[in-house]
């Protein structure tokens, strides 16, 4: 009788290509990729309502330079967003939650009228929205602990410490771009708050991301919001924004590789 030299369950590292392609077939492989992708959509759109946030923020506060950088990042969320709900779409098993309705109703209503709205209220309902979509990460996780394994961390927690660096970019454009708020004690404070929160996240995360970019560019985010906060007159706007956001956008990157990871 003819006999497989390997079965689907056994070890077949050693097969290569036809080892990987094995694996990708079996049912708990499938079931964890299709758990990895939706928590690939979602992070992305976290990242671009992060961007929109700070953006937006910005051109309320009079920074008219950011204005089509705003624009061009509310067209693509409002892409994104649209097409979970197409068949096939990798998120779309997300589309029928009703955490994901409510960002969607949220967002379809915020880009409507943020033009509209003073400074504290555009970064409460941004920031708002932003948590939802973590709240929608952590439950991906805690609910499918078995499947993501080691991940559930990545998925869960992550994304927690990429917001302070959010805000960091959104407060600190705020100080930059108006002077009043310097002597603003909750934007102040606020500021202060996510500078501490971010400088632990990285303190405590530094055994997984050593000697990789994500610890170099969130080290100099870091040391720019500090740079901020002793004098917020002396920054320029567009450099502090692309500091902070290579930072953020290393996070992001890092959190995409751990996920890919086989």
């Amino acid at each position: 009788m003819f006999r497989l030299p390997f079965s689907a369950d056994s070890d077949d590292s050693w097969a290569g290509p036809l080892g990987a392609t094995l694996r990708a077939c079996r049912p708990a492989e499938r079931r964890r990729r299709r758990l990895t992708d939706s928590a690939l959509v979602v992070l992305a759109l976290m990242q671009d309502l992060q961007q929109h946030r700070g953006l937006s923020c910005a051109l309320l506060g009079g920074q008219r330079g950011f204005r089509d950088d705003c624009a061009a990042v509310g067209e693509k969320l409002q892409r994104s967003l649209a097409a979970v709900a197409e068949p096939g779409h990798a998120g779309h098993d997300l589309a029928a939650a009703a955490a994901w309705q409510r960002v969607l109703g949220s967002w379809d209503s915020l880009r409507h009228s943020w033009r509209g709205l003073d400074f504290d209220t555009n970064l409460a309902v941004h920031s708002a929205l932003v948590l939802d979509l973590a709240g929608i990460l952590r439950e991906l996780a805690e609910t499918h602990r078995d499947a993501l394994a080691e991940r559930c961390r990545v998925i869960a927690e992550w994304p927690q410490m990429v917001e302070h660096l959010g805000m960091l970019r959104a407060l600190g454009l705020r100080l930059i771009g108006t002077p009043d708020a310097r002597a603003d004690a909750p934007i102040c404070d606020a500021f202060r708050r996510h500078l501490h929160e971010a400088r632990s996240a990285l303190a405590e995360t530094a055994d997984l991301i050593q000697g990789l970019p994500v610890q170099t560019l969130s080290e100099q985010a870091i040391a720019r919001a500090a740079a901020l906060r002793a004098q917020p007159a002396h920054v320029d706007a567009q450099d502090y924004h692309a500091v902070l956001t290579r930072g953020i956008d290393a996070w992001y990157a890092e959190i995409r590789t751990q996920l890919r990871r086989p």
